[in-house]
């Protein structure tokens, strides 16, 4: 294999790598979406919208499967690489909660998931021919994502893709193209989310990424790919319902009340993914950009989330059986008032009180820690000031929404809800 050729794989690689990221800030809506989304965005205001979705806690053990697809073959065919075919990439990401853990974040100790992502995917036998040569083109991915408790935003990601061609399907004949290390770290967290989020909703967030490149390959050089920038983008919720693109859906039949979240960066229509709030995650994510010849789609075929009662792994998540229920008595709330939250904390899908157990409170946006215990019937009250902090998504409909975390720090069972602060109510 030429070394052209070889070098428009790791291009390839690192295209695939660099959209894994949990975040997905920047994926590219097609360019026939751009006149109905900028219609929208002028129209909508949705403050007092019935249809919402809230944040949702995750579990170490819960575990999402995405069908993945990567249709490459412009990108190829870009690279100026004459005699040579991918055919779609195809296979699996699984993403899965390992542990929580602290991360220092502007000084402040803040709770996050460590998310664990797999994925393999194939061109199938005979599916890339290199100088005339047919064979099986394999990527291999693993990282871990971190994301924050609070809001979901994504702190940092780092991953290993390792891409390999078989040439004439000949294991013993496999060539490695590559294998790369990346290490993205996003100033502030790059919020995908504004909690709650609802039909027609808009906000900005501007975030400083930067990336570290490491590995090995023969046929390019790793040491220059080190970059940093700034993403200004404006995201509002474009449409509600089961994720579609129009023509397909997703393979997970528990959706149908999703909600799209679109973006633009600096004006320029910029993507789009959708929420849903049964699986407390994204339901697809679809990469489209004519321009780089890329079409990348994730999407949602299982879930099976860890502690759970009648829960189907392609049609719902069930009933979580031990859960800490985060109710703070108004979710809208004036700036630098005080706050009453009750926390519930109960096994047996709400029938047995967990009774006498330390739990913390925690409202990381002004570092307020409190310690509670929960008495006979599994509940802790208490209050606490919600300051006047503004957040990293910003608009013009509040002061700031923040995530309101109440958990068990020794079994790592976390409750958590939005609270939004707002100078109108």
């Amino acid at each position: 294999m030429s070394r052209v050729q070889m070098r428009a794989l790791v291009v390839l690689a690192l295209f695939l790598l660099s959209t894994f990221s949990a975040a997905f800030s920047a994926p590219i809506i097609e360019n026939s979406e751009l006149e109905s989304l900028s219609e929208l965005k002028l129209s909508q205001s949705t403050k007092n919208s019935a249809s919402t979705a809230n944040i949702s806690s995750w579990r170490i053990g819960d575990e999402w499967t995405y069908d993945t697809t990567f249709d490459v073959a412009q990108l190829i065919a870009q690279n100026n690489v004459s005699g040579a075919s991918v055919n779609t990439l195809a296979g699996d990401t699984v993403n899965s909660v390992e542990n929580i853990l602290f991360a220092d974040i502007n000084g402040t100790q803040t709770l996050i998931y460590e998310v664990k992502i797999d994925g393999s995917f194939t061109t199938g036998n005979s599916g890339a021919t290199l100088e005339g040569i047919s064979g099986r083109l394999d990527v291999d991915y693993e990282g871990f994502d971190y994301i924050r408790v609070s809001d979901l935003a994504t702190v940092s990601s780092q991953f290993t893709v390792d891409v390999e061609f078989l040439p004439f399907n000949l294991g013993f004949l496999a060539q490695d193209v590559g294998s790369i290390s990346v290490l993205n770290s996003y100033y502030p967290p790059s919020e995908g989310f504004d909690f709650p989020i609802r039909y027609g909703d808009t906000w900005n967030t501007t975030t400083y990424t930067q990336t570290n490149v490491t590995g090995d390959s023969d046929y390019f050089d790793v040491s220059g790919l080190n970059q940093s920038s700034n993403g200004s983008y404006e995201y509002q919720v474009t449409d509600y319902g089961t994720p579609t693109n129009g023509t397909s859906s997703i393979a997970y039949s528990g959706c149908a009340d999703s909600f799209k979240v679109s973006a633009w960066d600096s004006g320029t229509a910029d993507g789009y993914k959708w929420y849903c709030g049964a699986v407390r995650s994204y339901a697809w994510n679809s990469l489209s950009s004519p321009a780089l010849g890329l079409q990348i789609d994730w999407k949602l075929k299982e879930y099976d989330p860890i502690d759970s009662v009648g829960s189907n792994v392609a049609s719902s998540p069930g009933i979580r059986d031990t859960v800490i229920e985060v109710n703070p008595q108004f979710d809208r709330i004036r700036p630098d008032a005080e706050l009453a939250v009750w926390a519930n904390y109960s096994s047996n899908s709400g029938q047995s009180p967990t009774t006498n157990t330390n739990l913390q409170l925690r409202w990381e946006v002004n570092s307020t820690l409190q310690s509670l215990t929960t008495k006979f019937n599994g509940s802790a009250w208490s209050t606490f000031n919600v300051g006047n902090e503004d957040d990293d998504t910003s608009t013009v409909e509040d002061v700031g929404s923040h995530g309101l975390i109440v958990w068990d720090p020794v079994a790592k069972i976390i409750g958590v809800s939005t609270v939004v602060l707002d100078s109108e109510v």
